[in-house]
């Protein structure tokens, strides 16, 4: 990773004639689905006493989903020899679709809040 031969445009063009490019996809989206579940939990965490239900609901949607999808990387990365199942690599994308959906319901019940505290004097 630390040769430089290997950041070469011919490896981003031709993905699969090197092992460098997949391996950086790897280590990104491992990188990124770390940080991603740590912001979550955290998020969840310092809102766990949210007084208004559809954020507790959204809380726990969160959760659900992030599991699931953690699931289902897990998963695909366990069933992968050599290629991508496809089936789980779908429902992997899905997932990603899903939980996007849930942090954007949550974020609107949150701008929602923020609008009905906010009084015109």
């Amino acid at each position: 990773m630390l040769d430089s031969a290997a950041w070469k445009a011919e490896n981003f063009l031709n993905y699969d004639t090197n092992p460098f490019m997949p391996a950086l996809i790897q280590f990104l989206h491992r990188n990124t689905a770390y940080l991603l579940t740590a912001l979550v939990l955290y998020f969840v965490w310092k809102n766990r006493r949210a007084s208004l239900p559809a954020i507790k609901k959204g809380n726990t949607a969160l959760l659900v989903v992030l599991s699931l999808q953690v699931l289902l990387g897990v998963l695909t990365l366990i069933n992968c020899i050599s290629k991508i199942p496809v089936g789980l690599g779908v429902m992997h994308q899905a997932g990603a679709v899903i939980l996007f959906s849930v942090l954007l319901f949550v974020a609107y019940q949150f701008s929602r809040t923020q609008r009905s505290t906010i009084t015109v004097k």
